[in-house]
C-alpha cells in the first residue's frame, strides 16, 4: 500500500497556499483502496485454497 503518495500530494498543496486539489486526492485514495483490496483478497484466496487442501488431504 502507497500511503507516503496520498500524504505527499495533500502536503504539497496544502503547504502551496493553494486550495487542495481534492478531485486528484481523491482519485489517489480510491487507487489505495483499490489495491488494498486486491492484496487482501489475493491472501484470502490463498487462506481459502491451503485450508481446502489441508481439509481434503
Amino acid at each position: 500500500m502507497n500511503t507516503q503518495t496520498f500524504f505527499a500530494i495533500y502536503h504539497e498543496s496544502n503547504s502551496t497556499g493553494q486550495p487542495l486539489n481534492y478531485n486528484k486526492m481523491t482519485k489517489e485514495g480510491i487507487k489505495l483502496i483499490n489495491q488494498f483490496f486486491d492484496s487482501f483478497l489475493v491472501s484470502l484466496l490463498k487462506i481459502t485454497i491451503l485450508i481446502l487442501i489441508l481439509v481434503f488431504l
